[in-house]
């Protein structure tokens, strides 16, 4: 009976002998299938980072990377995301390298992509990207190669790289690089270049386009440190609010959960001026909304999302006041009456009551907004 480690020789050797394009995309393909699903303990996962079979696969990558067929482009890709996702694990030096040396390689590929005005193989190299376990180090001396890629499709320019995949997956980068690497990305050189647009796809209707924008801004508003970055935010919201306000309240976003995660960045904006800002009513409706739908996923979302709007009364002690502090409890208090679930939405209810209770300690008053429960 063949071994593990046989077929994984296999794998590797039915791509290295493909001589066409199609039998190249077929092994490419088998050996996703084979093992995308297998756990990272599996002894086949083991052996393909064996350094000769890792150098093996990543020579044949680096080649069809660099192809001009869209297709084989495509699963070489593929087969790239798989090892670049998976390489935080290895602790060689030499695996590690022939890593970056391929990212460089998909980097270069995007940057033709560009010229091209190919938007799904863009995309692609945005995706392998956007998911690699890169080590600090690397990034952080790539930043201005990748903006250079990430760019041109938030701009939307050409226009033929006006693509929704492409978009999602330059978030998704951006997110990495805010992550992984914030000392040398969140910089007043770059932070102007893509915010702004990262900010106008909050109010993008597709999906996960907006809830992706927002998870990126989310992560500047709740730090006091970024002030440069919360002023760009809180400029684009004086400019901008009423129109983000009117997606919510049409429902623009599919799901509650997506609409929460923009509507959380609007309340953090207002801050301690929610309660005297024009958007307040509006902004209750929506979630209303979501603390009336049957899924346990959207009420807990909407509990969560509703300490944001505790929190804010809370700063310049505006919650001192009955009116305001019976608003905030009343769908609290109100879950709280009925049989415990076990779905979990009960216990965030309960945790929302607690964060409640905590913010009126000197020690909880300050407490941000995006507690998990």
């Amino acid at each position: 009976m063949p071994s593990c480690e046989d077929d994984t020789v296999r794998q590797i050797d039915n791509i290295v002998v493909a001589k066409t394009a199609r039998d190249r995309i077929d092994a490419y393909a088998s050996f996703i299938n084979a093992y995308r699903d297998l756990p990272s303990t599996h002894p086949s996962l083991q052996t393909l980072w064996s350094l000769q079979n890792l150098a093996t696969v990543a020579q044949s990558v680096e080649h069809d990377v660099a192809e001009e067929g869209d297709s084989i482009v495509l699963n070489a890709l593929r087969i790239a995301g798989f090892y670049l996702n998976r390489m935080d694990g290895q602790n060689s030096v030499e695996a590690n390298l022939t890593l970056e040396n391929l990212v460089d390689v998909i980097l270069a590929r995007a940057k033709k992509a560009i010229a091209e005005g190919n938007p799904q193989v863009l995309t692609a190299c945005l995706w392998a990207v956007g998911i690699a376990q890169l080590s600090p180090r690397f990034l952080a001396s790539h930043v201005k190669d990748i903006m250079e890629l990430v760019l041109p499709v938030l701009n939307g320019r050409p226009s033929e790289l006006r693509s929704d995949s492409a978009k999602s997956e330059a978030i998704a980068v951006i997110n990495k690089l805010l992550n992984v690497v914030p000392s040398v990305f969140v910089t007043p050189v770059y932070v102007r270049q893509w915010l702004p647009q990262v900010l106008s796809l909050m109010v993008h209707p597709s999906r996960p386009i907006a809830p992706r924008a927002a998870s990126v801004v989310e992560e500047l508003v709740r730090d006091d440190r970024r002030a440069i970055e919360r002023k760009l935010i809180s400029d684009w919201f004086e400019h901008n609010g009423e129109k983000l306000v009117a997606k919510l309240v049409e429902g623009t976003y599919p799901g509650s959960e997506d609409t929460l995660k923009v509507w959380r960045v609007a309340v953090a904006v207002l801050g301690s001026s929610l309660h005297r800002t024009n958007h307040f009513n509006s902004l209750i409706k929506v979630v209303e909304k979501s603390f009336n739908e049957k899924a346990p996923s959207a009420k807990i979302a909407a509990y969560t999302a509703w300490y944001s709007v505790i929190h804010c009364f809370f700063q310049n002690d505006h919650i001192l006041n009955t009116k305001r502090l019976n608003l905030v409890l009343l769908p609290v208090v109100e879950r709280l009456k009925l049989p415990e679930d076990s779905d979990g939405v009960t216990r965030t209810a309960l945790g929302c009551w607690i964060g409640t209770v905590l913010c009126f300690g000197k020690a909880g008053r300050w407490r941000q907004p995006y507690s998990k429960f």
